[in-house]
């Protein structure tokens, strides 16, 4: 399906396309693997940032082998350099409609600094509850293609895009598996500095620390909120075992090629 280019200025950012290289976590709401370029349409009436501007929230997750999620508590906004607006004449401009770091650091003079929230008092009770649910389908849904692992203390680190309609209804753009910090550059804020060494001081104390010496985490467990409890029936796999991740994930992929081709036909 071709999408106009202005089409795809109003989503989150230019490189659109569904990546290829990563785990399927960007193909996971596609039943046609390469039937659209774009990962996600257009949230026509989002939520704006100050009431004026667009923008998106980059989370930071751990996804343990044993299936267990956890979400950082705190999070960075993502904001559109210029006020949003959908008239015609604002349609080609990508400071209106992109709220990438990368394509809006550029312009020191509205770039806005990639703003810092406590994600429970930002969303509240319920609007988090929606958020919880959101992110636990996907990896629900990704389960079957990552089940069979060797040792269940391994962890993913994801960087998790999500954009707000008006409604206040939260959906997941992307799954950056792993996140790029690369973008903040070497001039990033105080506070943001201090965001960065909190996020991976905390990481490694929950993650890594703990599992080895059996201790609680080093103080750590505050930082991390749990989305989805661990498997109770994890059992290791050996490691030829987890080839079998891959090969349902090329069958999933034929079926949705068969499936694919059999609706152009109709």
């Amino acid at each position: 399906r071709s999408v106009s280019s202005s089409r795809q200025r109003l989503c989150r950012g230019m490189t659109c396309d569904v990546e290829r290289q990563s785990a399927p976590w960007h193909r996971l709401t596609h039943n046609i693997r390469g039937a659209c370029e774009l990962a996600c349409t257009d949230i026509e009436k989002p939520e704006l940032w100050e009431g004026r501007f667009k923008y998106h929230i980059r989370m930071y997750i751990v996804l343990r082998a044993d299936m267990g999620v956890y979400l950082h508590h705190r999070a960075l906004v993502h904001v559109a350099n210029k006020p949003f607006s959908t008239t015609q004449d604002e349609l080609e401009d990508t400071q209106v409609h992109l709220t990438n770091v990368s394509k809006n650091l550029h312009n020191t003079e509205l770039f806005h600094g990639c703003p810092i929230i406590d994600v429970q008092q930002y969303f509240g009770p319920e609007r988090f509850e929606r958020l919880r649910n959101s992110l636990g389908a996907a990896f629900r849904a990704a389960q079957p293609f990552m089940v069979h692992q060797v040792n269940g203390d391994d962890f993913a680190h994801i960087g998790a895009d999500i954009m707000l309609d008006d409604s206040g209804h939260p959906y997941l753009l992307e799954c950056n598996i792993p996140p790029c910090i690369g973008n903040y550059n070497a001039e990033m804020l105080p506070e943001q500095l201090e965001f960065f060494h909190n996020l991976f001081d905390s990481m490694v104390a929950r993650f890594v620390e703990a599992p080895l010496l059996g201790s609680p985490g080093c103080g750590a467990a505050g930082s991390w909120i749990e989305l989805q409890a661990p498997r109770e029936e994890f059992r290791p796999a050996a490691g030829p075992m987890r080839g079998l991740n891959s090969l349902a994930w090329k069958l999933r992929e034929r079926r949705a090629a068969e499936a694919s081709a059999t609706a152009i036909l109709i």
